[in-house]
């Protein structure tokens, strides 16, 4: 059986800065784009979406990696001419450590909790919403002040739902994105001792080469 698509195409197609998975930058953009944000200015935002700490570690870990993805010396004649399947292919069959389980797993459970905090989040919102229009209708043949009240009343709860959920989400943000630089920082590693599979990374990217493109039967 061919060993199924290595997690570390998965990394640079699906990781983005903020952790979320989007289309992956060129890896010029994977030097640049974390270079470019301010981590300082972080500090005096009200709700900052990362800690200053943790936009210094994603900082480095995909400067690394944009780094490690353009190591030389693994270029090849007929590189460029290689079709996504012919690239996939090698990448397959190589020996290249990628992310250990462990690490890409503990990715995993990260980003399960920020989806299961989030989900929670947005019901107990779905919730309050309903609750108050329901709320607003019962007064709305009401004087001013009572509705008045009721708003005022609606208004303080939502702030502190906000709240709540600053508080809930920056943990479970804070550990995603810690678990993504650790993932980069490993790939970008075994990736500088590996110049050929980095280079099959730039032809991957160059090419914008999907996982639909294994070559039929590989993925199993």
């Amino acid at each position: 059986m061919t060993k199924p698509l290595s997690i570390a195409l998965f990394l640079v197609l699906s990781l983005s800065f903020d952790g979320q998975a989007q289309t992956s930058p060129a890896p010029k953009d994977l030097r640049g784009a974390p270079a470019a944000m301010d981590c300082e200015a972080l500090a005096k935002q009200p709700s900052p979406a990362m800690t200053v700490e943790t936009c210094r570690a994603q900082q480095a870990a995909y400067g690394g990696l944009g780094q490690a993805v353009n190591t030389p010396g693994g270029e090849r004649p007929g590189d460029e001419s290689m079709t996504c399947a012919q690239i996939i292919a090698e990448m397959q069959s190589s020996d290249f450590a990628g992310v250990s389980p462990e690490t890409a797993q503990a990715g995993v459970v990260a980003g399960q909790q920020l989806q299961d905090t989030y989900q929670r989040r947005m019901a107990l919102a779905g919730t309050m919403g309903a609750q108050h229009m329901s709320e607003s209708m019962a007064v709305a043949g009401a004087p001013n002040a009572v509705q008045g009240a009721v708003m005022y009343k609606q208004t303080a709860e939502q702030q502190a739902l906000a709240r709540d959920a600053t508080a809930e989400m920056q943990p479970a943000r804070t550990r995603s994105m810690m678990a993504n630089a650790a993932s980069a920082n490993e790939l970008a590693t075994n990736l500088q001792a590996n110049p050929r599979f980095a280079r099959l990374m730039q032809l991957v990217l160059r090419k914008n080469c999907q996982y639909s493109d294994a070559p039929p039967g590989s993925t199993s």
